[in-house]
């Protein structure tokens, strides 16, 4: 376990390692470069289709076009709208980082963990944690810095979201015990336990202030399919 300034500075060579070498944090396409030209395709139809049900005065073929315009928007909601491509995100602090990997299988994400834990050992003489050390689905938790990271699929299309900081349910369970704590003291006055369980919910709001509007360093660019989540520690001999 290094400390946090340490590990900052001794790391800096993996983190150059990972963005230069593995390509993590590279600048994709924007704009209409990004989109899917499968996405474009439909998005088209559906725009002209809708013209033509505006023009259309005969109710049997207007009928008709709105059956067919449904049914494009209902493909349109199935298609991806940005390119599918493959890209590393990737986010560290002090010893514990976390890769988002897109358009990759779990083989290749096995793979890229193996080679960065070979990487740690021979250039840093550092290992990686096998207790912290993970691959898992955007969707699942992976516990980072104190928080949960964790994608969302859009109930109302199926787009995938980026990962979202959580608070766990575990902090969620040590303000609540807190609180219960202090509203059972009966030694203290009223106007004390109502200042300490305000200091209580201030630091709450700041976490879900955090899980909301996340410093840079913790964002996610898009959303990855796999997320592999590790911590470095020092070699024992």
């Amino acid at each position: 376990m290094l400390s946090p300034l340490l590990s900052n500075i001794y790391l800096r060579e993996f983190d150059r390692y990972v963005e230069e070498d593995l390509g993590a944090n590279q600048p994709g396409e924007t704009g209409h470069a990004a989109k899917n030209p499968a996405y474009n395709r439909i998005n088209l139809r559906i725009n002209r289709l809708s013209h033509r049900v505006a023009r259309e005065e005969n109710a049997e073929r207007r009928a008709m076009m709105l059956g067919a315009l449904k049914q494009l928007q209902e493909q349109r909601k199935r298609t991806p709208s940005m390119k599918l491509t493959r890209r590393v995100s990737y986010q560290r602090y002090a010893d514990d980082w976390i890769l988002g990997l897109h358009g990759y299988s779990k083989a290749e994400a096995r793979a890229l963990k193996e080679k960065i834990a070979g990487w740690l050992t021979s250039q840093l003489k550092l290992t990686l944690s096998p207790e912290k050390t993970l691959i898992t689905h955007w969707t699942k938790r992976v516990k980072f810095l104190g928080f949960e990271r964790r994608g969302i699929r859009s109930r109302s299309n199926g787009t995938n979201w980026m990962p979202r900081l959580l608070i766990s349910p575990e902090a969620e369970q040590r303000v609540k015990h807190t609180v219960a704590k202090l509203t059972r003291q009966t030694s203290i006055a009223p106007e004390d336990m109502i200042l300490a369980v305000n200091q209580v919910r201030r630091r709450m709001d700041e976490l879900l202030l955090l899980c909301h509007q996340p410093p840079s360093r913790l964002r996610a660019s898009a959303a990855p399919r796999l997320l592999v989540s590790g911590t470095v520690s020092q070699q024992t001999t």
